[in-house]
C-alpha cells in the first residue's frame, strides 16, 4: 500500500499539467514557494539559533508545506486553495516571529524583524502575481496587526518611522488587489469561453484553425479589402450553414444513443460522471476532458476518484481499461440475450 502511495506521488508529480496559461503560471509559483518554505524552515531549524516557539513554528510550517504538496499532487486540493494555503502558512510563520523577536527585544531584533517585513511584502507579491483572489488582503491585514503589536512592544527608532510609510503601503496593496484580481479574473472567464466558442465551431464546421488562417490569408493576398474579406466569408457561412445543422443533428444523436449505452452498462453512475466516462473510453487525457467539457482539472479528478468508488476499482487498476472491460462484458452479455 505504502509502495503505491509513493509510486502514485512521484507519477503525478512528472505528469502534472494545467490547462491555462494561469494555471501553469500558479503551478510554477506554487512550487518556488514550497521549495523556498523549506529551505528557510530548514534554515530556523537547523542554522538559526532564536526561541523555541520559533523552532516549533518552523517544523510544524515545513511538516504542512509538505502535506500540502502531498495534498495537491494526489489531487485531493486544487492548486489555488493549495498555494493560497501555502502562502498564508508562512506569513503566519512571518508574524510569529516577528512578534517572538519584539517581545525578546535582543540587539539583531530590528534587523531581523525588518527582514520578515520584506518577507511579507515578497509573499504579498507573489500572491499578486498568482492572482490569488483576496489573499494579498488577508496577508496585508496580518502584517499590519504584526507591524503594529511589534512597534507596540518593541518600541525602537527605526520601526516606528518605517511604520506609516508600510501601512500606506499595504492599504494600496489591497485596493490594487481587489480591483486587479477582479477584472483578470473576468477577462479569464472571457476567453475561456471564447476558446471553447470556437472549438465547437471548428468541431462541427469540419474547418481546421489551419484552413481558416490559410483562406484569410489567401484573399488578403489577392489584394481584396475587408469588406471584400467580409462578404466572402459570409458566404462561406452561408454554403456551411446546412452541413453546420446537418453535423451538429449527428453529433447530438450519436452522443445520445452512446449515453444511453453507458446508462445501462453504468446504472450507478451520475449523468456528469457518464460523460466523463465517454471521454475516457475515447481515450481523451485529463487536460482534453478539461477542456471539452469546461471544468477545471480538480473537479474532473473528483469525478474520476468517485467513478473508481462506484466500480470498487483498486488503486493499481487502470480505470480506462475498467471501463473498457465493463462495458464489453455489458454487450457480450446484451447479445447473449437477444
Amino acid at each position: 500500500m505504502i509502495t503505491h502511495t509513493i509510486r502514485d506521488v512521484f507519477r503525478a508529480y512528472f505528469d502534472r499539467f494545467e490547462p491555462t496559461v494561469l494555471g501553469a503560471q500558479r503551478l510554477f509559483i506554487f512550487d518556488l514557494v514550497a521549495v523556498g518554505s523549506l529551505v528557510t524552515t530548514s534554515y530556523s531549524i537547523f542554522a538559526r539559533t532564536t526561541h523555541i516557539v520559533t523552532e516549533y513554528m518552523a517544523m510544524s510550517v515545513m511538516a504542512i508545506t509538505i502535506m500540502l504538496i502531498l495534498l495537491y499532487h494526489l489531487r485531493y486540493f486544487s492548486l489555488r486553495w493549495s498555494a493560497t494555503a501555502l502562502i498564508i502558512l508562512l506569513q503566519v510563520q512571518t508574524a510569529t516571529d516577528m512578534l517572538t523577536l519584539a517581545l525578546l527585544g535582543s540587539p539583531d531584533s530590528e534587523t531581523w524583524i525588518m527582514l520578515d517585513t520584506l518577507t511579507s511584502l515578497l509573499l504579498i507579491m507573489t500572491s499578486l502575481v498568482a492572482l490569488l483572489k483576496y489573499t494579498p488582503a488577508i496577508i496585508s491585514a496580518i502584517s499590519i496587526i504584526t507591524y503594529t503589536l511589534c512597534v507596540h512592544y518593541f518600541p525602537n527608532p527605526t520601526l516606528t518611522t518605517v511604520y506609516p510609510f508600510y501601512l500606506v503601503i499595504l492599504v494600496a496593496v489591497v485596493f490594487f488587489d481587489l480591483v486587479m484580481t477582479q477584472t483578470t479574473l473576468h477577462l479569464q472567464e472571457e476567453n475561456e469561453e471564447l476558446k471553447d466558442e470556437l472549438y465547437d465551431f471548428f468541431k462541427v464546421s469540419g474547418m481546421s484553425r489551419e484552413q481558416l488562417h490559410a483562406y484569410i490569408s489567401l484573399v488578403k493576398e489577392s489584394g481584396r479589402t475587408s469588406d471584400h474579406t467580409r462578404e466572402l466569408l459570409n458566404f462561406i457561412d452561408s454554403r456551411a450553414q446546412q452541413k453546420i445543422v446537418s453535423s451538429v443533428k449527428t453529433v447530438m444523436a450519436e452522443n445520445a444513443s452512446r449515453m444511453e449505452l453507458l446508462q445501462q452498462a453504468f446504472p450507478t453512475l451520475s449523468r456528469s460522471q457518464l460523460s466523463i466516462v465517454q471521454l475516457i473510453l475515447q481515450g481523451k487525457k485529463l487536460s482534453e476532458i478539461c477542456f471539452l467539457l469546461g471544468k477545471n482539472e480538480s473537479n474532473v479528478s473528483t469525478q474520476r476518484s468517485h467513478i473508481r468508488a462506484e466500480l470498487n476499482l483498486g488503486a493499481d487498476e487502470n480505470l480506462a481499461d475498467a471501463l473498457n472491460n465493463r462495458l464489453q462484458s455489458y454487450l457480450e452479455k446484451r447479445e447473449l440475450f437477444q
